[in-house]
């Protein structure tokens, strides 16, 4: 909604005038540092206006936007003047820009608020002033339980709250305040902090209150969040004993099916089903309890228009085409053959089904030719949308029940650097990365254009799926551009993380990123070589990185919403090693392969931290939501389980050390510049109970073969916490 969008961020504000070039620093939070000034007249009023006043006013504006939107008003009028308001900024007519401040304001004034009826009095509900209740009482409830008050009676009302928060419903969130209102006045006056740590400990829970306000209006519902895993492969090349059972001990619950083709199902076009690999798969899976999400692919040879090969997965994942003319009832029929027989209704169903599979992805990274080939002349965005149609409907005519998600959508490193970005800024980037190879960037902006025309097919999917393998901070930024695009075509579905990639992110900025190009792959190199000198630094440094981008990606989906995650990969993938070498050392479990040394096999670090992440945060409804701190570096998560009961995750991220990254060349270069990341001491006190915090760090290397290096856990001064760029849990809870 590019309305919303310019609402919702604002960056680096580039002004031209002449021969100068000036920068005005607008931080969305609320800072405003000044340059010099471009001046204009106002057209309805004919008196001059100052740039810096108008951003000034800018924000005021914001800030009621926001607030009103989170409430539900209807701000229709409102839009149609912001749209004219971003032209007006974009060109910098600071003449127009001050008129439509002033209908912006107008507009925002005659805004209608949603209607609602307090359940006990049966008085009309401001959802405005329900909001600056909600802030007051939530800052009231933070400063009780930091100072030691007994919250028994408030926190059975938490998660109430919270959801009736997210969910707008007003006279249910009226009720859920009076109650915790009357709650919080029987905890008693909180006892204060010592006077050595009194200011700033002040100091961090106003900033922290301010910022985690914002975050829980932006923040899901308490929801059960789904651990997965990726992929599921129907050839155990790696020779593992029994990989779902292998798989279980990390606790994760779901798994996805690389790709069920329709090739495997029904290889001959004489028709006759063979479900006998599947059946296995599925079978194996769900003896150990996990649910299964499979990937559906359209690539019968007799059938479709293009011919299928092997891809570069080369041993899984193949191109998938259209049917052509007269195959597409086959294609239908083989849809819901498949959807019918995982469906547990009693009707054909596979012999032994525990329960019923109801989650099916039509293709993968649809957006390319990679893994989705038409005939010449053919609109792919077109074809895909009979494809999905067809299916979805298919799919639940065979089961109303069954979940149709839309083929994963891949933004490459676009959104790494954490930061919001318009469609128009997309394009801009991708232009200035890629302006020397015409290739990429056109597959770059085509693929764009397929995933914004593919979001506009909603009557055909029930959730979304992009996939988290790059960056962990792409996650924020990538989930707001997908959540503006069903806003802008009317809707809201659930959205999963799929291939989050636990490789290295320095080895998977290999070849189209912005990092030094090469680097990726001399990394690669150190690990497939033993007898590089490289070598063991390098899974020295792979093997902690793979453990904190696992936490640091689970942090990030848990935080902004999304409905699950599904980490990648089960197992290393050897047959990528000639085309996408990331792949090939990114599993939880390591290959038995060439000559590497015994600990660079069987369970990795990342395999036991998986387990260490469930059974600290479980699999139960909870909330999360990111305190917030002047230093945007520091990354704070508090999860609240349905018992009321919290943990603190946090980690740093040291600016200074991603700055130095990008004139590296060598892996000894890359791992000196790792070594040196800085850490940060946090004042953790407000959200923890007593003068003394658990802290319980992840595994990142390994002892003998395959035996966790589990470092013990330590007490240290809540009000004193260190982070460093591994992640903690940090135990909020009553140890002394």
């Amino acid at each position: 909604m590019a309305t919303l969008g310019f609402f919702t961020r604002f960056s680096w504000i580039t002004i031209c005038f002449g021969a100068g070039l000036f920068l005005c620093a607008v931080n969305v939070g609320g800072a405003l540092t000044g340059g010099p000034h471009l001046e204009g007249v106002a057209k309805t009023t004919g008196e001059q206006v100052d740039p810096a006043e108008l951003q000034q006013r800018f924000l005021t504006l914001q800030a009621e936007y926001r607030e009103k939107r989170a409430a539900g008003y209807d701000l229709r009028e409102v839009n149609d003047v912001v749209a004219q308001l971003r032209s007006a900024f974009e060109k910098k007519d600071w003449s127009r820009m001050s008129d439509l401040l002033e209908r912006t304001g107008e507009a925002l004034a005659r805004a209608k608020p949603p209607g609602g009826l307090h359940p006990a009095t049966g008085e009309q509900v401001d959802p405005v002033e329900l909001q600056q209740r909600f802030r007051k009482l939530q800052a009231e409830y933070r400063e009780k339980r930091a100072s030691g008050a007994d919250m028994s009676e408030a926190n059975p009302y938490i998660l109430q709250l919270r959801e009736a928060f997210e969910q707008k419903d007003w006279p249910r969130l009226s009720d859920a305040l009076d109650k915790i209102t009357e709650a919080l006045a029987q905890t008693g006056a909180p006892s204060k902090p010592s006077t050595e740590t009194q200011v700033q400990r002040d100091a961090d829970t106003a900033e922290s209150t301010r910022a985690t306000a914002e975050n829980v209006t932006e923040s899901p519902a308490p929801h059960e969040f789904a651990f997965g895993l990726d992929y599921a492969r129907f050839k155990n090349w790696m020779n593992i004993p029994d990989p779902p059972r292998l798989f279980s001990e990390t606790g994760a619950r779901w798994i996805k099916f690389t790709g069920v083709p329709w090739s495997l199902i029904e290889p001959k076009s004489e028709g006759g089903y063979r479900w006998e690999l599947l059946d296995e798969l599925v079978r194996s899976y769900q003896k150990y309890n996990f649910k299964i999400m499979a990937v559906l692919i359209c690539d019968a040879r007799w059938a479709v228009t293009v011919s299928s090969f092997e891809g570069l997965a080369r041993g899984g994942a193949k191109t998938a085409s259209p049917p052509k003319d007269g195959y597409w009832d086959r294609y239908a029929a083989w849809i819901s053959a498949v959807v019918e027989r995982y469906d547990m209704d009693g009707r054909q169903d596979m012999e032994g089904l525990r329960e019923p599979v109801l989650d099916f992805e039509i293709e993968s990274e649809a957006q390319h030719d990679l893994f989705w080939r038409v005939p010449k002349g053919h609109n792919p965005a077109r074809d895909y949308e009979k494809l999905i149609k067809t299916a979805y409907e298919a799919a639940h005519n065979a089961n109303p029940n069954a979940r149709i998600i839309l083929s994963g959508m891949n933004f490459g490193d676009l959104f790494d650097d954490g930061e919001d970005k318009s469609d128009d800024e997309l394009k801009q980037l991708i232009h200035e990365r890629f302006k020397d190879r015409r290739g990429m960037r056109e597959l770059y902006l085509s693929s764009l254009k397929f995933i914004k025309d593919s979001l506009k097919l909603h009557r055909y999917f029930d959730a979304v799926e992009f996939h988290y393998n790059h960056d962990y901070r792409a996650g924020d930024p990538t989930m707001n551009w997908i959540r503006s695009h069903m806003a802008r075509n009317g809707y809201s579905k659930p959205i999963w993380a799929g291939d989050a990639l636990i490789a290295s992110s320095r080895v998977v900025h290999s070849r189209n990123h912005s990092y030094p190009l090469g680097l990726g792959d001399k990394v690669f190199d150190a690990l497939d070589n033993h007898r590089d000198p490289n070598h063991k630094r390098a899974w020295k440094f792979h093997m902690a990185e793979q453990a904190s981008s696992l936490v640091k990606k689970i942090m990030v989906a848990l935080d902004t919403g999304m409905a699950g995650i599904m980490s990648a990969n089960e197992a290393d993938w050897p047959s990528w090693r000639s085309h996408g070498k990331f792949w090939v050392y990114a599993g939880f479990y390591g290959q038995d392969h060439r000559e590497l040394a015994a600990s660079e096999k069987g369970r990795r670090p990342v395999f036991y931290t998986y387990k260490i992440v469930i059974d600290k945060l479980g699999v139960d409804k909870k909330v999360t939501e990111r305190l917030r701190y002047a230093d945007r570096n520091i990354f704070v998560y508090r999860v609240t389980k349905p018992d009321g009961r919290e943990n603190l995750v946090g980690w740093y991220d040291d600016p200074d050390a991603r700055a130095a990254l990008e004139s590296v060349q060598t892996p000894p270069q890359l791992f000196e510049v790792m070594d040196k990341r800085r850490s940060t001491i946090v004042d953790l006190s407000p959200y923890v109970p007593t003068t003394k915090a658990r802290i319980t760090r992840i595994i990142t290397q390994l002892e003998g073969t395959n035996r966790p290096a589990r470092p013990p856990d330590r007490i240290v001064a809540s009000d004193a916490v260190t982070l460093s760029s591994e992640p903690v849990f940090v135990d909020v809870s009553s140890e002394k």
